[in-house]
């Protein structure tokens, strides 16, 4: 579900509504929903909420990840620190602030979760709030490399790029069965380092009927381009959108990371709760080119679970670690003592403290053209060259190896497909000069002279355009969306449409029937006969809530789960409040002297 969505269903004046909360009044500079993905309004907001909506919002965070949930589901998971009317009343307030929405599938059960956008800011913002010391650092002279390690492994923005260069190659005509020819496929795959084995191992990802035919790592980069737009799928082929693929190119190194791994992120996590919040702890829990420990990255996710919830989450650090270094993100090894260690080799994540735009210099600051000729027709090209560099220099030269300093050649082949992509030989010459703003070697100029001569009259056979057919939804879309601006799904993410539901409860509708209780049983400890405390304790049930039991003389807050009958007598099954703790306890009537019902705060 994503905040886009959500903001394109709400009229100017909800918006006002969700900005006039007093979690976000007195936040300067930002308005909502732009205040909901600012890491310092994040932070800010969460030191402002209550105690039962903080308390929900972490049993969310760290038990739920980006999925949806009921309220049953979120009543059931949570560690029974809070009775459920105070869970509940939590659930409404993070509603009321916009931080958590509603939504419903035809006639079926409400559902809730937080927008992806939002997931690792709050998290983040979780995390910081409790002032936990930094991540435990290993020394980089402990670090014992993997013997099987694959060696230099390219980031994804590269063997994306890699891979649409091939299939730029290849034609990208479709089969009457509507895929790729296996010619394009078996080119653009060679070109990814991840593979079916790294990616289950995290996730179990559904693919379209269209998509078996794909190898995985294929149909999730065919999946990005469909979703970023720089392909067009039309009849009989896909076509590159120069427009959209252009600007990709030209993005800030760092922005292009993040999102990719920000989307990589939201296509696994779909369909497990345990892959999103995995994910979410190794980014903003450890910084780029650092070492540490993968048990202690768990074991700090493992404390924060248990805290809050009734059952920990299968942990997916380990797994997600192994995918990232096919991903070319990070970088695994050893301790001292056998150990997995990690590093980032990018920013996981940044925090977001400004709207403003980046500044277009820092673009060319981070991304200088870096290439060096040699007379025998040799390019080497450093890792931080511009990808509009790269992508012109895979339509005219041909790559002969990939590593943190890349190699190109111009090649009898190479000329021959930059003539088949229209360029003629000054166009090269000028493209490769320009990018090293220094003159070719003579002799690597007459090379492509020669070269390009002999394929300048090749014929380009340009089919007409076809025009584009409406794509079909992708992965959770709000009921009423516009679904010709949707992208195309390989990727079976749960495509189904959701109606957002933007009517909240009223929290003393939690109490039915409030007025015809006693007001006795909510006032004040009184002694009741068996049957009447069996009558309070059902009510406390129906309810949610908790009571407050006295004990020879100590009052003990209780939450109730159930009545249980045995042998003719009756007992109630809950857990006792010792201040952080929850003690599981099996009562009998006759163990408590007086009782009464405690309604949250506002409630009566």
């Amino acid at each position: 579900m994503k905040l886009e969505e959500i903001a394109g269903q709400l009229t100017e004046e909800q918006k006002l509504q969700f900005g006039a909360q007093p979690l976000w009044s007195e936040i300067d500079g930002f308005n909502w929903p732009m205040s909901l993905t600012v890491s310092t309004c994040a932070r800010e907001a969460w030191r402002k909420l209550d105690e039962p909506a903080r308390y929900v919002l972490e049993v969310i965070l760290l038990g739920f990840g980006r999925m949806l949930f009921s309220e049953e589901q979120l009543l059931q998971a949570a560690k029974p620190r809070l009775a459920g009317s105070e869970l509940r009343i939590g659930l409404i307030h993070l509603q009321e602030s916009g931080i958590v929405f509603a939504v419903r599938r035809g006639w079926g059960e409400k559902l809730y979760s937080v927008p992806n956008e939002l997931y690792s800011v709050w998290y983040d913002a979780m995390q910081t709030e409790k002032r936990l010391p930094p991540m435990p650092e290993v020394d980089s002279y402990d670090i014992v490399p993997l013997e099987d390690s694959d060696g230099y492994v390219p980031p994804l923005s590269v063997q994306l790029l890699h891979a649409m260069a091939e299939l730029q190659h290849t034609g990208m005509k479709r089969t009457t069965r509507g895929v790729l020819t296996k010619r394009a496929m078996e080119s653009a795959a060679a070109q990814l380092h991840f593979d079916n084995e790294r990616i289950h191992a995290v996730a179990e990802l559904m693919r379209s009927d269209i998509a078996q035919s794909y190898p995985l790592p294929l149909a999730i980069m065919l999946q990005l381009a469909l979703q970023e737009g720089w392909l067009i799928e039309r009849k009989s082929a896909y076509e590159i959108n120069q427009g959209k693929w252009e600007n990709w190119l030209q993005q800030r190194a760092s922005e292009r990371e993040l999102k990719l791994l920000e989307q990589t992120i939201e296509l696994l996590s779909s369909q497990s709760a345990a892959v999103g919040i995995g994910a979410a702890q190794l980014c903003t829990q450890s910084q780029a080119y650092t070492w540490y420990r993968v048990a202690n990255v768990e074991e700090r996710l493992t404390r924060a679970s248990s805290a809050v919830l009734a059952k920990q989450p299968q942990s997916t650090i380990l797994k997600w670690c192994q995918l990232l270094c096919s991903l070319g993100w990070m970088e695994a090894a050893e301790d001292e003592s056998g150990a997995p260690v990690f590093r980032w080799l990018i920013q996981p994540f940044e925090p977001r403290v400004t709207d403003a735009v980046n500044d277009q210099d820092e673009t060319k600051h981070d991304e200088a053209a870096a290439i060096q000729f040699t007379p025998d027709g040799d390019i080497y090209i450093q890792e931080d060259c511009p990808y509009s560099v790269r992508w012109q220099l895979e339509m005219i030269a041909e790559r002969r190896r990939t590593d943190r300093v890349t190699v190109y050649r111009m090649t009898e082949r190479s000329c021959r497909r930059a003539a088949v992509q229209r360029f003629g030989a000054g166009e090269v010459i000028h493209i490769l000069e320009a990018a090293a703003d220094e003159l070719l070697p003579e002799t690597m100029r007459a090379a492509i002279s020669i070269g390009m001569s002999a394929h300048a009259v090749m014929p380009v056979s340009v089919p007409a355009p076809e025009p584009a057919p409406v794509p079909q939804a992708l992965s959770v879309t709000l009921h009423g969306s516009n679904q010709g601006e949707l992208a195309p799904s390989l990727l079976v993410l749960g495509s189904l449409s959701y109606e957002l539901i933007m009517e909240q409860k009223e929290v003393r509708s939690l109490f039915a029937g409030i007025e015809s209780v006693p007001a006795m049983w909510m006032k004040q400890f009184r002694s009741y006969h068996l049957s009447t405390r069996r009558e309070l304790m059902e009510q406390a049930l129906s309810w949610r809530t908790a009571v407050k039991l006295s004990c020879e003389g100590q009052i003990k807050p209780f939450i109730p789960e159930r009545i249980v009958d045995e042998e003719g007598k009756w007992a109630v099954v809950g857990h006792l409040q010792e201040g952080e703790s929850c003690l599981p306890v099996k009562l009998q009537p006759d163990m408590w002297q007086e009782m009464m019902l405690v309604l949250p705060e506002g409630t009566r």
